[in-house]
C-alpha cells in the first residue's frame, strides 16, 4: 500500500514539473512569435 501511495506521489509530482514545463514553453513560443 505504502510503494502505491509513493508511486502515485511521484506520478502526480511528475505530471506537475512537466505541466509547468509546458507552459513555460508556451509562453516562450507567445514572446517569440
Amino acid at each position: 500500500l505504502k510503494g502505491t501511495f509513493l508511486g502515485k506521489e511521484s506520478n502526480v509530482v511528475f505530471a506537475g514539473s512537466v505541466y509547468s514545463d509546458f507552459k513555460t514553453m508556451l509562453n516562450i513560443i507567445k514572446e517569440a512569435a
